[in-house]
């Protein structure tokens, strides 16, 4: 029997609380390795597609986060909401985007 993990998201669309939308991304991420860890043990045995609206440009916290499984916050942390988070994940993602090619008519109603 063959499994797969796919996680969906909708991350806040404000562009004022870029640190909401990297909280909620990193606890994305540590929700789903605490899943695939739970089920067999490691973040790399199961395949995983993690999906959703990010709300976020390439380049932007959550997209470096999720792109390079690390990020030191471009804003800082001026709500004290990052302070206790690790910034990082393990997952292997790989960027549909960078794969199939970006968007051709991307516009700015995307943050």
């Amino acid at each position: 029997r063959r499994q797969v993990l796919v996680a969906n998201t909708h991350i806040n669309a404000s562009p004022e609380f870029a640190d909401v939308k990297l909280w909620q991304t990193q606890h994305l991420l540590l929700e789903i390795e605490r899943m695939m860890t739970q089920h067999s043990g490691s973040t790399s045995t199961i395949p995983v597609v993690t999906a959703g609206d990010f709300n976020s440009l390439p380049g932007s916290d959550p997209h470096t986060l999720l792109a390079n499984g690390i990020v030191q916050p471009e804003n800082g942390d001026p709500s004290g909401v990052l302070a206790t988070l690790p910034l990082r994940h393990t997952l292997p993602l790989r960027s549909a985007m960078a794969t199939v090619g970006a968007h051709a008519n991307a516009s700015a109603e995307s943050h």
